[in-house]
C-alpha cells in the first residue's frame, strides 16, 4: 500500500500503459466494477489503551471491514478517517478487507436519485466526492479508478493523543517573533461510562508542553489542557526572529517546532514555522487606496502558476517528483502557486517544499462544481447550483476548509486561503468565509465565484478573475478599486499563446495589481507507439478521434515531458526581477530586488553574427535592490558588421 486498481493491474502485466494511445477506452471496464483490498497481517496487543484504524486516502466508495466485522463505511476521496477497532482486533491473525462499489455505477445511481446536476464528459462526476479529473474532466485521461491511494495502518496509543496543532505565527513592531500553539488533544477513555461520575477520569487535565528551536533559539513552555477540556493554547516570544520571505524577496528561515502531551510526553508533534506577517492594506493616501497584499509590510506581486496534481495516479507521485516540479518553477522566476481546488489536497511533501522554497500559495478547498450551475456558455441554471445556498451542503462545504486550515496552518507558505473553484456562490460560502476568518483573522481570503454574482462581494477579501482582457483590469485598477486585484487564472498557456503576456506585467505599476497565475505549468500529453515501435506524446485529434478538444490541454509553460517551451523562456523573463535593456553603446539593468544587489551577479556580453556567437565579455554590473542603471559599453559592432546580415547584441544574467 498504497494501491490503485489500474496501476495493481499495470504492474502485474495484466493490462497495457492507459497512458498509450487510446487504451484508456479499451479500460473503462475498470471503473464500472467492484474492486476488493485484503490484507493478511499478525497483531499482538501491546498493552495500548487505544487502536485506530487511520486511513489517509480512500478511493472512494468504501465499505471498511476487520476480521469480518464492519468498521465503517466512507464516500469521501478528499477525508483521512480514524477508528477506533480495539473490539475488532485479535491476537494473532487478522484480515482487514476495503471494499470499493463502482465509481461510475455509485455516480448514476446518485443522478437517479437526486436528478440531474449538468456536467460535461459522459459521466455524473459531479455526483460523488471523488476528484472530476478521474473522469476524464478538464485535463485528465478517463480512468475512473478505485482503491486505496494513500497510507493506511494501525495507530496504537495511551493516555492522550494530539489531535492536531495550530500554530499562529506573528511579528511586532520591534521584531520579536510571537508563536501561539493552539494544541487539539484526544483522551483514549477506557470502558463503558455508567455514570455521570465515571465520565470525570476520562475528562482530566493534561499536561502539554512547546519547544522552538533553529538559528540559536532554543526556547519552551509549558501549559495545560483543562478539566473537561480538548484544547490550550501555549505562546511563546522569540526576540529578533528571522523573517521568512517569498523567493526573490529575501531569505526562508524555518523554525522546529516540537509539541508534547501527557504526563509521560507520550504523545508528540512535529513541525516548523516561518515568521513573517501577511495582511491586505487597505489605509487611504493621497491618490485613493492602496488595497495591496503585504507580507512583512512589503507589498508582493504574483508571478504564479496553476498547480495541478502531478499524475492521474496520485500513489505514484514521488518526494523526488514533487521536488522536481518546485525546483522548476524556482527556474522559472515564479514565485507563487495556487494549488487548485479541482484536485486533490496535496501532500505534506508539497506544502514543505514551499516552505523551503518560498514558494507561496493560495491554499485552496477541493470544490470544483463546474457544470452543475451553468450550461455550455455560462449560462446560469439556478435550480442546480451546488453548493449554493443549500443548507443541506453547509456542514460538508464548512468542513471542507476547516479541514485544510488544520492540516496546513503552520505552513509559512500559505498566505492566502480559497474557497474553492469555478463553483458559483451563495449562503454556503458565506459560513465557508466565516468559518475560515474565526479560525485564521490574519490571512485573507479569495473567492472567484462572486464575479457571477455581486451579491456575495462579501465572501472574498481579493477582487479575483479568470481570464479578464488586461485592459478590463486595468478598468478596475483606475476605478477606485475596493480590493487588491489578482487573476487567478490567465493566460491559458495553450498553442501559441502568452505572446501578449507583457500587457499583463505591465500593469504591475497600479498598487492594487498583486499579479496572477498562468493556467498551467506543464502540458497533459499521451503517448502513442509509432509502427517502429518508437514512443512520442499526442494531443487530442491525434489519433482520428472526433470530436476532440485537440491541444486543449497542451497548455502549459513545459511540454509534456518536462522540457522548456519557447513560452517558457517569455515567461521567464518578464518574471524575472531583474530586467536588462540593451542598446548599440549601453546596458540599463534594472533591480526590482527588495534587498538583493546585482553585484554578486556576472553579466555576459555576446555579439551574435548572422545567430553565431563571435564575441564575448563578461562584466559586473552592480545595481542596489529597487533601483535602475545604465552602463556604457563599446560594444565592437564594426569588427564584425562588413561580414554579417545580422547583427545581436545580448546579454545574461548569471551566478
Amino acid at each position: 500500500m498504497p494501491g490503485e486498481a489500474t496501476l495493481d493491474l499495470l504492474n502485474a502485466g495484466l493490462i497495457d500503459d492507459p497512458f498509450d494511445g487510446d487504451n484508456e477506452n479499451k479500460q473503462q471496464w475498470i471503473g464500472d466494477v467492484d474492486w476488493r483490498f485484503t490484507c493478511r497481517f499478525d497483531w499482538q496487543d501491546d498493552g495500548s489503551d487505544r487502536h485506530d484504524l487511520v486511513a489517509y486516502g480512500l478511493d472512494t466508495i468504501a465499505d471498511i471491514a476487520l476480521n469480518g466485522r464492519p468498521v465503517a463505511s466512507t464516500r469521501n476521496f478528499h477525508r483521512s478517517y480514524r477508528w477506533d477497532v480495539r473490539g475488532l482486533l485479535r491476537d494473532g491473525a487478522n484480515e482487514l478487507t476495503v471494499t470499493f462499489t463502482s465509481p461510475v455505477r455509485e455516480s448514476d445511481h446518485m443522478e437517479q436519485a437526486r436528478g440531474y446536476y449538468p456536467h460535461t464528459e459522459h459521466h455524473a462526476f459531479n455526483q460523488i466526492r471523488k476528484p472530476s479529473y478521474s473522469f476524464g474532466w478538464d485535463w485528465g485521461i478517463d480512468v475512473a479508478n478505485a482503491g486505496i491511494w494513500r497510507e493506511i495502518g494501525i495507530d496504537s496509543w495511551s493516555g492522550v493523543r494530539i489531535a492536531s496543532v495550530r500554530p499562529l505565527v506573528d511579528v511586532t513592531a520591534d521584531g520579536t517573533g510571537l508563536l501561539n500553539v493552539h494544541v487539539e488533544i484526544e483522551r483514549a477513555g477506557k470502558g463503558r461510562v455508567m455514570s455521570p461520575y465515571d465520565s470525570h477520569p476520562v475528562r482530566q487535565a493534561v499536561p502539554v508542553h512547546a519547544e522552538i528551536s533553529g538559528f540559536g533559539t532554543n526556547l519552551s513552555v509549558d501549559g495545560v489542557v483543562a478539566e473537561g477540556r480538548n484544547e490550550a493554547v501555549l505562546t511563546i516570544a522569540v526576540p529578533e526572529a528571522k523573517l521568512w520571505w517569498p523567493v526573490g524577496y529575501g531569505d526562508q528561515p524555518l523554525y522546529d517546532v516540537d509539541v508534547t502531551a501527557g504526563d509521560a510526553k507520550e504523545a508528540f508533534w512535529n513541525g516548523h514555522v516561518g515568521f513573517r506577517t501577511v495582511h491586505v492594506d487597505t489605509r487611504a493616501d493621497n491618490i485613493g487606496r492602496p488595497f495591496q497584499i503585504y507580507v512583512n509590510d512589503v507589498p508582493v506581486h504574483a508571478h504564479g502558476y496553476n498547480w495541478i496534481p502531478d499524475d492521474a495516479f496520485i500513489s505514484r507521485v514521488s518526494q523526488r517528483d514533487y521536488e522536481r516540479g518546485i525546483r522548476d518553477l524556482v527556474e522559472s522566476n515564479s514565485n507563487m502557486v495556487r494549488a487548485w481546488g479541482g484536485g486533490i489536497y496535496e501532500s505534506d511533501e508539497f506544502y514543505d517544499l514551499c516552505d523551503e522554497y518560498g514558494i507561496y500559495l493560495i491554499d485552496e478547498a477541493n470544490l470544483e462544481a463546474h457544470g452543475s450551475w451553468s450550461l455550455p456558455g455560462d449560462v446560469l441554471t439556478e435550480d442546480t447550483i451546488v453548493p449554493g445556498s443549500k443548507r443541506e451542503w453547509e456542514g460538508a462545504c464548512v468542513d471542507r476548509v476547516n479541514s485544510m486550515m488544520r492540516r496546513d496552518y503552520n505552513h509559512p507558505s500559505v498566505l492566502i486561503w480559497s474557497l474553492g473553484n469555478e463553483s458559483y456562490v451563495g449562503d454556503v460560502f458565506r459560513a465557508m468565509y466565516k468559518r475560515v476568518h474565526d479560525i485564521d483573522p490574519n490571512r485573507p481570503v479569495h473567492y472567484e465565484g462572486v464575479t457571477h454574482n455581486r451579491d456575495y462581494d462579501d465572501v472574498t477579501d481579493i477582487e479575483t478573475r479568470m481570464y479578464s482582457h488586461a485592459d478590463e483590469i486595468e478598468k478596475y485598477l483606475k476605478d477606485d478599486p475596493k480590493k487588491p486585484y489578482l487573476s487567478c487564472e490567465y493566460m491559458h498557456a495553450m498553442g501559441n499563446s502568452v505572446g501578449n503576456m507583457d500587457e499583463y506585467t505591465a500593469l504591475e505599476r497600479y498598487p492594487k495589481y498583486q499579479g496572477g497565475f498562468i493556467w498551467d505549468f506543464i502540458d497533459q500529453a499521451i503517448y502513442a507507439t509509432q509502427p517502429d515501435g518508437t514512443r512520442s506524446l499526442r494531443y487530442g485529434g491525434d489519433f482520428g478521434d472526433r470530436p476532440s478538444d485537440y491541444e486543449f490541454s497542451g497548455d502549459g509553460l513545459l511540454f509534456a515531458d518536462r522540457t522548456p517551451s519557447p513560452k517558457a523562456q517569455e515567461v521567464k523573463q518578464l518574471y524575472s526581477n531583474v530586467h536588462i535593456d540593451v542598446t548599440k553603446d549601453s546596458v540599463s539593468v534594472k533591480n526590482d530586488n527588495l534587498f538583493t544587489a546585482t553585484g554578486d551577479y556576472v553579466f555576459v556580453l555576446s555579439v551574435l553574427a548572422d545567430g553565431k556567437p563571435v564575441w564575448q565579455s563578461t562584466r559586473r554590473f552592480d545595481v542596489p535592490a529597487g533601483e535602475t542603471r545604465t552602463f556604457d559599453v563599446a560594444w565592437p559592432v564594426a569588427a564584425y558588421r562588413a561580414d554579417a546580415r545580422e547583427l545581436v547584441l545580448q546579454v545574461s544574467q548569471r551566478l
